[in-house]
């Protein structure tokens, strides 16, 4: 009679993973009960200005009634006699009914002045995190938005302020507060690797270092998004990479031309691996790299 066998359960591990999942768990809770407070503080606020403005009408009127119940005012009664003659006294100036231009300020001189407007790249799904290619999407769509509007978008802030207007509610309040804990204003490319940040991640090492080795740069997407994307991966790793590992995998996935620039450049693989992103990126922006 077969005996029957038991499967062993790694009992520390399996605890670790049971907190870890009750912890963020309680991450989530706590989060969604912020954001139900911010919810219930904006409707709050917002009926609290619809009051101030019912008040304010109420007493712009009161002011108003007053004034029209004044009895020490009397109107001055003509008499027939008392008629001013029509070709003495005050002449009325004849009212020109011919409308004025608008201008884009104060300015009475009558010329038109116009108001540059801000321009704003239309918003055709919020970026909830989805996945990578999701990302791509949206950061390659506003690169393209700012070098067509290059003059307003030459700060980092700007691009920033656009590039919010496309996140969702949830993505939104993580890079709040992560602005607000930070207390010091951020670059692009931090940006930039916020919302590579927010994507799904692997669910095991294994899964992680599978996407690592078969990954491959888009056309779309720049060197240092694909770079970014690769550390992000690391992170989930078991074990630590090498350097040689690390820089061999960057240029794999990189294009051909320019995977055939690094081996053809004696002196790539003999630099940091950050100097060979920054090498590989000039070279991408000196020209056109071909695509995959």
């Amino acid at each position: 009679m077969a005996s029957n066998s038991v499967i062993p359960v790694d009992q520390p591990n399996t605890t670790a993973e049971i907190i870890r999942l009750q912890n963020r768990l309680t991450d989530i809770r706590n989060h969604r009960k912020i954001l139900e407070l911010r919810n219930e503080i904006a409707r709050e606020s917002q009926l609290l200005a619809d009051a101030q403005h019912r008040l304010q009408a109420t007493e712009s009127q009161m002011m108003t009634g007053d004034r029209s119940l004044d009895s020490s005012y009397t109107p001055t009664r003509l008499t027939a006699g008392s008629a001013i003659p029509a070709d003495k006294g005050i002449k009325a100036k004849p009212s020109d009914s011919r409308p004025k231009p608008v201008t884009g300020n104060n300015n009475t001189s009558g010329n038109v002045i116009s108001r540059r407007e801000v321009p704003k790249l239309p918003i055709n799904k919020k970026y909830c995190g989805r996945d990578r290619s999701s990302y791509i999407t949206l950061v390659s769509n506003l690169r393209g938005f700012f070098c067509k509007h290059e003059q307003h978008f030459a700060s980092d802030k700007n691009k920033i302020a656009e590039a919010k207007r496309h996140l969702s509610r949830l993505i939104l309040d993580e890079w709040t507060t992560l602005e607000e804990s930070s207390g010091r204003t951020h670059t692009w490319d931090e940006f930039c690797f916020f919302l590579l940040r927010q994507i799904e991640r692997p669910a095991t090492p294994r899964l992680a270092r599978h996407r690592w080795n078969v990954t491959r740069k888009h056309c779309d997407e720049t060197v240092q998004d694909f770079a970014n994307y690769l550390v992000m991966l690391e992170d989930y790793f078991s074990t630590s990479l090498s350097e040689h590992e690390r820089s061999q995998r960057l240029c794999n996935g990189m294009s051909s031309s320019l995977q055939k620039r690094a081996r053809d450049d004696s002196s790539f693989f003999t630099l940091r691996y950050d100097a060979q992103v920054e090498l590989l990126a000039k070279w991408e922006r000196a020209g056109p790299v071909g695509k995959m």
